[in-house]
């Protein structure tokens, strides 16, 4: 993921801690638990990152999520089975 301002192009967009907070999220928010960031001067704002109590928060609310969806699409009838109705 893009950790840095591409200053360089014309029409930039400047990374700041929310930017990089929202590529990690959309990361988790498809599936994904792992994540590499990338910034070619190596600095690094490192109030981006989860503190380890916070990080432990967030995986704990991501796998509740998950139990959440798994229940969810177990209740619903299976694609082509005909529901009971009246």
């Amino acid at each position: 993921m893009q950790g840095f301002t591409a200053s360089y192009l014309e029409h930039y967009i400047p990374y700041g801690k929310e930017e990089i907070r929202a590529e990690i999220q959309a990361v988790y928010d498809s599936g994904y638990d792992e994540w590499l960031i990338w910034n070619a001067s190596n600095n690094y704002d490192f109030s981006c990152f989860l503190s380890k109590e916070e990080a432990e928060q967030e995986e704990a609310k991501r796998e509740k999520e998950r139990k959440d969806e798994t229940i969810t699409q177990s209740a619903e009838p299976a694609q082509g089975e005909k529901q009971n109705g009246g």
